[in-house]
């Protein structure tokens, strides 16, 4: 995460160096910035997002038993 907030960084000094249209322009530039850091945040709290990053198949495991116990499925007897 860090080297793409640098990366918008970047994109936002180059934008505002070569294409620079003034300070609405680059207020509407930090305003899309932050919205697409916002939607990043919000998939990075999915499960979907949390089973992409676990490394083996024992974490996928343990990370779907707890996501079905989030939605109130139980099983025939306690897996923990």
């Amino acid at each position: 995460m860090k080297d793409y907030n640098n990366l918008l960084l970047k994109v936002k000094y180059l934008y505002a160096k070569i294409d620079y249209q003034g300070e609405e322009q680059f207020d509407l530039l930090n305003a899309e910035s932050d919205s697409v850091d916002r939607e990043i945040k919000s998939i990075e709290a999915t499960y979907a997002w949390l089973m992409y990053t676990l490394d083996t198949d024992e974490q996928r495991k343990l990370l779907m038993t707890a996501y079905l116990k989030n939605l109130g499925v139980h099983f025939g007897k306690d897996t923990d």
